[in-house]
């Protein structure tokens, strides 16, 4: 089958998405994707994905991978960083 473009995922505040889409994790309705230095939560609601949360590192600024990793189970989000 051919696959259809439906939409386009990005921050609300594309000026600090450098790097968007580096690692990513689906579950369910939820998707994390992180961007340096900062995590989004995403959550679907239909066929649009509406930013609901962002995390940044708590290193001020260091491009210290925050992010690397990224998982879901159930209502919490983990975020590694190497």
């Amino acid at each position: 089958g051919l696959w259809v473009e439906s939409g386009i995922i990005a921050p609300e505040n594309r000026i600090s998405s450098s790097g968007f889409g580096r690692s990513i994790n689906l579950n369910g309705d939820r998707l994390l994707v992180s961007a340096k230095n900062k995590v989004y939560l995403f959550e679907r609601n239909g066929t649009q994905w509406l930013e609901r949360q962002s995390i940044e590192s708590p290193n001020n600024g260091a491009d210290d991978g925050f992010g690397a990793s990224l998982a879901i189970v159930d209502n919490t989000a983990f975020v590694g960083a190497p």
